[in-house]
């Protein structure tokens, strides 16, 4: 294998490694997503679109819009939000993982532990 390829071949790598985690951290919003929805339209009686609306407002850190009538609904709304907010550290990491990893590899920036 020359040069050539192998640099070919690390940049495949790479595209699958970030295809994979967008993958991933798209699987992870998605069933984030889906479990505010049942939690709104169960517990705050909402329909569809704005139980929808309320958990994408929260999933992305915009706050909540409808007032919330029950105390259940108040209580869960408080606690899907933190766990957005988790969600959403998580999946970035995931998103950006396989780039930070590349770029230590290229560079060869290593742990002081590694180094002795």
């Amino acid at each position: 294998m020359n040069a050539a390829d192998a640099a070919r071949s690390g940049r495949d790598r790479l595209q699958s490694r970030l295809l994979r985690g967008a993958c991933l951290a798209a699987a992870v919003l998605v069933v984030t997503l889906a479990i505010g929805i049942v939690g709104f339209l169960y517990l705050a009686d909402m329909d569809f679109p704005m139980a929808f609306h309320e958990a994408a407002l929260l999933l992305s850190g915009m706050g909540p819009q409808e007032k919330l009538s029950s105390t259940a609904a108040l209580y869960f709304s408080g606690v899907y939000a933190m766990f957005c907010g988790l969600v959403l550290f998580g999946a970035a990491g995931i998103l950006f993982a396989p780039l930070l990893h590349h770029l230590f590899r290229r560079y060869h920036i290593e742990d002081e532990s590694d180094a002795k």
